[in-house]
């Protein structure tokens, strides 16, 4: 008998080990925080972290908890895209991911699953800022939202849907119509001698080749006006 006993106590020690390891409950009243700053390619190119431009942005509203915060994609100077989460809280739990959902919106958990989606990484850290790489040839046209998503309850947290920015918008038709595979760098221009405005980039098309252009571009007219590609000196 009391063998019968130790055997059944060693099964349901087991049995409990196995329910702790897939829900892992104590995640769900631990935070987790983190504070990352945008990052910068400095080292390499000059440029600072206020030279990313805003792709696109949202907020966050809750899904099934309470989720608030500031979704951004910037593109750095060397090119690569990045998704920003500011001033981000949710609910912490197992398995947690940082989705992009090929939707407007997703209020539920089932428009995500529909939807198909982009794996970005976990989430770093359910309270403070945050960054994720994106793919090189991820269509922002299509990934309207970001979700956070529990992968081991099949559960959607919140989500930021992404509205693009007009130049953001003009740029890419433009890309698509070139065709372009890759924004090399972009930049808004800001004034010096004469209040200029619009934003600049450099595309690198599928033959190789690279062009500058200009969009939503003003500044004043005058004699003799060029366009040049200057560099930054760098700081040792």
């Amino acid at each position: 008998m009391k063998k019968h006993r130790n055997l059944i106590l060693a099964v349901a020690l087991i049995a409990c080990g196995i329910a702790w390891y897939a829900f892992r409950p104590e995640r769900l009243f631990v935070n987790k925080s983190v504070s990352e700053s945008l990052p910068s390619a400095e080292a390499a190119t000059g440029s600072s972290a206020s030279d990313a431009v805003t792709l696109s942005s949202g907020r966050f509203h809750d899904g099934a908890h309470k989720t608030v915060g500031t979704a951004t994609i910037y593109q750095l100077p060397e090119g690569k895209r990045v998704l920003r989460l500011t001033e981000f809280e949710t609910s912490n739990g197992p398995d947690v991911l940082v989705y992009l959902v090929a939707a407007n919106d997703a209020t539920d958990s089932e428009t995500v699953k529909k939807a198909g989606f982009l794996t970005l990484g976990p989430l770093k850290g359910n309270i403070g800022d945050q960054n994720y790489d994106l793919p090189e040839d991820v269509d922002l046209r299509k990934y309207r939202a970001v979700s956070i998503w529990c992968r081991r309850f099949g559960v959607n947290f919140g989500t930021a849907p992404l509205e693009l920015n007009p130049a953001t918008q003009a740029m890419m038709t433009h890309a698509v119509a070139m065709p372009s595979k890759l924004i090399a760098v972009a930049g808004r221009f800001h004034s010096v001698a004469h209040e200029t405005s619009g934003l600049a980039t450099v595309y690198q098309l599928a033959d190789g080749s690279r062009v500058l252009r200009l969009t939503d571009f003003k500044t004043s007219n005058g004699p003799e006006v060029q366009v040049v590609l200057g560099g930054r000196e760098r700081r040792h």
